[in-house]
């Protein structure tokens, strides 16, 4: 017989996964994936490959304005043994900051020492692009081409002699690379000092490569002769160069809407000559500004009423005569390409009235002139428009009124993806100047045509109601305006008889920055937290917040001349009335208990808050008194006559005048428990009760039901034989 040999079992080896045997293909693979949308092949070969992505900021903080960060991934075909490297391809990232990405992707590659995945590279540079777009630009060579340009210049460019003469340009500071180092470290630590000074009143604005400008709030001494014009407080704007302290930082007052232009021009200008000066630290030059506010500030007014920060030669000199013609003769030609593109003149009013003056000639008219090219006319042109304008602004026939009001500011008002917001009807909470009591002004609706005139507005914009202590006649009337990042003025209000307590919830509405869309009405209140919103058109959202507020009084009083109440409102002011006579005497019962022909089982009198006067019931009320009824919190026992709050239920006689006692029902316990005298409609007066009658459904029913009606059958039969 033959025996037949075991079988010898081949152990099979366990496969290598994809990823160690093609490990660059595998993470080709996940990095198309992740980027499917911006993945592109540019090059593919034997020895290297090529792709490109685009990087969205997952920061949703993110400062500056990239909407995708745009590589190119050169792949060798070692990787993951040799490394990968990425080019920036962004056309608005300058190559100096491009190669700061470039360069700190390769220290950090260089700096790992187990292996990342691309697309693990691509989240690291994702999380770390602003801090390496926050540092210098690094350091790059242009090669600048030395033709000479054959080009001819044109011919209507002016000769030397006959262009002004203007100071050249400041030549551009060159600090060695120490300097700027220490520079740099010497800024941060002064920009963090500063930010811990004014924790509360200090905030960034913008930070880049060149300038980081901080909004701080300087809070006023309390000698400061322009408190009403700034409102409290200093709002200032400190540009500070990237080479500070090498180079001097700069100040621009922000909340200057009510300073003269040549005040705040005089502050900026103070603390340039003291930058420049002298060289101190940050805290130090705000502190110097702090002590040298006043004198900063009080310094005589310019003899010329239009302070024009671009100024023009006078208008009446003829210039000398050229060989080449000049752009204009009326208007001087030296406005930068910014303001020539804004066409902003800024002019300061007037503080007295300018007689009428002529209109200079603005034209160069002349058939020999001829023009070099459209541009230039069409330039000269807006010139004169803006040159009209000017005239037309400093130059009046009549003196302006000035406004005078409170003006209502919010300090601290923060807007959030809102680029406007009024106030569309205002809830307000004054005091009467003769019996200094808080009255509430309802339904203000704003004036917006009477914004930024000193006339009355309509009528109907008017408020007016009497004092309820003292019968005095209160008026206000407010003229809105318009909240944005550089306002911080809801509007003037002008009040008669009364002074402004406080600023109750009033309805506002906002509109979208992205679509421009007003948004719903919508109740704001002062000292609340910020609300958060959705616009309706484009989903985007919106969030106002309002800390706090501010009555600031401009001009002489209140505005109270201004408003003139008409005959017809006049007849609102009536005779104070006389004090209420009932004859209540403590212990002894109200008529007929209390009760009135409207309420025949009430047991109580009430005091309504509205015109602190007692009656029966609310239509008692509402028959004898010229306004509807409010809550009363006050009501009178109708068997003692003692008057206690209407929280209370019992009174110090014991009874209760607020409860129903002749109820023949439970009423969750409040009524009656006597089952006896309770009604029948009541379920809870035969519950667990012994005369409850039981239910005989289960004697008809089932088995028992069968063996009734076959019993009952054969009875019959049997009845029948």
């Amino acid at each position: 017989m033959q025996t037949t040999q075991p079988t010898r079992r081949v152990v099979a080896r366990r496969p290598a996964p994809r990823s160690t045997q093609d490990a660059r293909a595998v993470e080709l693979a996940q990095l198309q994936r992740r980027f499917r949308a911006s993945y592109m092949i540019l090059e593919k070969n034997e020895e290297a490959m090529s792709v490109r992505i685009e990087i969205t900021p997952s920061d949703p903080d993110f400062p500056y304005e990239l909407q995708a960060l745009s590589l190119h991934i050169h792949i060798p075909a070692g990787y993951p043994a040799v490394r990968c490297s990425i080019q920036v391809t962004n056309p608005e990232i300058s190559r100096g900051f491009a190669r700061n990405l470039e360069k700190g992707f390769e220290q950090h590659q260089a700096a790992q020492s187990a292996h990342r995945t691309l697309v693990q590279e691509m989240a690291w540079l994702d999380n770390n692009m602003e801090t390496l777009l926050q540092e210098p630009p690094a350091p790059t060579i242009r090669f600048v081409s030395n033709t000479v340009s054959k080009t001819p210049p044109p011919a209507t460019m002016a000769p030397p002699a006959a262009v002004e003469k203007t100071s050249p340009p400041a030549a551009t500071k060159h600090y060695a690379l120490e300097e700027i180092q220490e520079a740099k470290v010497k800024r941060e630590a002064e920009i963090r000092k500063l930010k811990a000074q004014f924790r509360n009143e200090l905030s960034d604005i913008s930070r880049d490569s060149m300038t980081t400008v901080l909004l701080i709030k300087l809070p006023l001494d309390a000698n400061c002769l322009f408190k009403e014009e700034l409102g409290g407080t200093i709002n200032i704007e400190m540009e500070i160069p990237a080479h500070y302290p090498m180079d001097p930082c700069r100040i621009k007052i922000a909340n200057a809407l009510n300073l003269a232009t040549w005040r705040a021009q005089s502050v900026e200008q103070g603390f340039a000559n003291r930058s420049h000066a002298s060289p101190a630290t940050l805290f130090q030059q705000l502190n110097w500004l702090n002590t040298n506010l006043n004198a900063l500030l009080d310094v005589p007014a310019p003899s010329n009423p239009a302070v024009i920060k671009t100024q023009a030669p006078p208008t009446t000199q003829t210039p000398p005569p050229s060989a080449h013609p000049i752009q204009s003769s009326g208007v001087e030609h030296h406005l930068d390409d910014s303001s020539r593109k804004d066409k902003k003149i800024y002019v300061e009013r007037p503080l007295d009235p300018v007689p009428q003056a002529e209109t200079p000639s603005l034209k160069v008219a002349g058939d020999d002139q001829d023009h070099s090219s459209d541009e230039a006319s069409q330039q000269e042109s807006d010139d004169d428009e803006i040159s009209i304008k000017m005239a037309s602004t400093s130059v009046s026939d009549t003196p302006q009124q000035v406004r005078s009001g409170t003006e209502i500011r919010f300090p601290d008002l923060r807007l959030e993806n809102v680029a406007l917001l009024r106030c569309a009807r205002m809830f307000l909470m004054v005091k009467c100047n003769r019996c200094s009591n808080t009255v509430e002004v309802e339904n203000i609706i704003p004036d917006q045509a009477a914004v930024d005139s000193a006339s009355n507005g309509s009528e109907k914009h008017q408020r007016w109601l009497p004092c309820p202590t003292c019968s005095s006649l209160i008026g206000a009337l407010f003229k809105g305006n318009y909240l944005h990042s550089n306002s911080i003025t809801l509007g003037l209000l002008q009040l008669a008889s009364c002074t402004p307590f406080d600023l109750l919830p009033s309805t506002y509405i906002a509109t979208c920055t992205n679509c421009m869309e007003p948004h719903i009405p919508m109740k704001l209140t002062v000292h609340d937290q910020p609300k958060s919103t959705v616009c309706r058109n484009c989903h985007s959202k919106m969030s106002i917040g309002i800390p706090n507020s501010q009555f600031v009084r401009i001009g002489s009083g209140t505005g109270s001349k201004e408003l003139r109440a008409d005959p017809a409102v006049l007849q609102l002011k009536k005779k104070k009335q006389p004090k209420q006579e009932l004859g209540l005497v403590v212990g002894q019962p109200l008529p007929h208990q209390g009760a009135c022909e409207h309420y025949r089982k009430s047991r109580r009198w009430f005091r309504f808050s509205c015109c602190n006067r007692i009656y029966a019931c609310d239509r008692c009320h509402d028959e004898k008194e010229d306004h509807k009824s409010e809550l009363a919190k006050m009501h009178v026992c109708g068997f003692c006559s003692r008057e206690f709050a209407s929280s209370k239920s019992v009174c110090a006689c014991g009874q209760e005048p607020g409860k129903y006692h002749a109820g023949t029902f439970w009423e969750g316990g409040e009524g009656t428990r006597n089952k006896k005298i309770m009604s029948r409609k009541d379920k809870h007066k035969y519950s667990s009760s012994p005369l409850k009658t039981s239910s005989k459904k289960q004697q008809r029913v089932g088995e028992a039901g069968k063996l009734a009606i076959k019993n009952k059958s054969k009875q019959e039969a049997d009845k029948s034989t």
